[in-house]
C-alpha cells in the first residue's frame, strides 16, 4: 500500500496494468502554475492564458480534459494568479 498523487498514479497504472488501484478520492490539492516572465509581454501573455482557461471552464472543455485523465479532483475555480506567493 502507498499514497500517490493522482497526476502520476495514472502514469503508473498505464505502464504497469493490473498492479495499482485507485481507492477513494484525493485528500490533498497542490497549487501548480504556469510561469511567465516579469515583463510587459509576460504580463500580457499571463492575462491571455488566464482568459483562455476561464473560457474553457465556462464551456466545459476544461472539465472534459481533466476527466479524460481522471483528474477531476484537481480543478481550481476560479483560475487565479499568484496563489503560491
Amino acid at each position: 500500500m502507498g499514497v500517490q498523487g493522482p497526476e502520476t498514479l495514472l502514469y503508473f497504472k498505464a505502464h504497469e496494468p493490473d498492479t495499482y488501484a485507485t481507492v477513494g478520492e484525493p485528500f490533498t490539492t497542490a497549487l501548480l502554475g504556469i510561469l511567465f516572465l516579469k515583463t510587459e509581454d509576460g504580463a500580457a501573455l499571463s492575462v491571455a492564458v488566464t482568459a483562455v482557461l476561464d473560457a474553457m471552464q465556462a464551456d466545459g472543455s476544461y472539465d472534459a480534459i481533466l476527466a479524460n485523465y481522471e483528474l477531476q479532483g484537481n480543478t481550481r475555480r476560479p483560475i487565479t494568479e499568484n496563489m503560491g506567493q
